[in-house]
């Protein structure tokens, strides 16, 4: 019988990360994807309506829109399904959406926007491997110059980084995990099987999320919404393509 909730729900995404009382989960674990070259102190939850989609994709492909502290967007996605056409295309479209709702112009993006997506498939073209990380800058167009600028070559700022992970390539055993996003993915992966959530006692926020995520927590509404969303979400992967 299981003790936690599944998070590739629609109700358990929301409930583990979506919830502003308990934002240090997202915070920590994107700090555990980020491994420190983009560091989260807070978040704020934004209007998640600019990410739009069909029905389909809506029952199988879960999402946030946070802002960082200073104010640039930050988009974390589950999907559960590749049924995405415009991979790639999509993701640059809604990031683009997200700069535009904070009102921010080039010149005043302070930092990089960022997406994270948790996949429940594998993809060819992000090759064998359980991270794929993808930044985007902009074309450089040569202008003809009256003098030399002083000082070493900049390179271009990179204006958009995306980070997916391909969850069936984690295959670690709970004394395999060494880093923190090591210790994150195997919690989600196995979350909905689990007894318990292992470093609990070593990690404050293992024990809150432990808190959040137990199916005894929830009321009785809780659990009539999160049983209709594992059945939509089961239900969903079982249609023929």
């Amino acid at each position: 019988m299981s003790m936690f909730i599944n998070p590739n729900t629609k109700f358990g995404f929301n409930r583990i990360f979506g919830q502003e009382e308990h934002r240090r989960i997202l915070i920590d674990f994107l700090n555990a994807v980020f491994e420190n070259k983009y560091h989260i102190e807070n978040v704020d939850y934004q209007d998640t309506s600019i990410i739009t989609g069909s029905d389909r994709e809506l029952k199988v492909i879960h999402n946030l829109f946070c802002s960082r502290d200073d104010g640039t967007p930050l988009i974390l996605e589950v999907q559960n399904r590749d049924i995405i056409e415009a991979f790639s295309d999509r993701v640059l479209y809604f990031l683009s959406k997200a700069i535009v709702a904070q009102g921010d112009t080039l010149d005043n993006w302070k930092s990089i926007p960022l997406f994270v997506g948790i996949l429940g498939f594998t993809r060819e073209d992000l090759g064998k491997q359980f991270r794929y990380d993808a930044g985007m800058t902009p074309h450089i167009i040569r202008m003809p110059q009256v003098s030399k600028p002083k000082g070493p070559d900049a390179p271009p700022k990179e204006l958009f980084h995306i980070t997916f992970l391909q969850m069936p390539y984690f295959n670690k055993s709970e004394c395999e995990c060494e880093t923190s996003l090591d210790k994150w993915c195997f919690i989600l992966k196995n979350m909905s099987s689990l007894k318990q959530i292992p470093w609990a006692e070593q990690h404050d926020v293992f024990a809150e999320l432990a808190q959040v995520a137990m199916l005894d927590a929830l009321t009785h509404e809780e659990r009539s919404r999160y049983d209709a969303s594992c059945e939509e979400l089961a239900h969903s992967l079982s249609e023929t393509v």
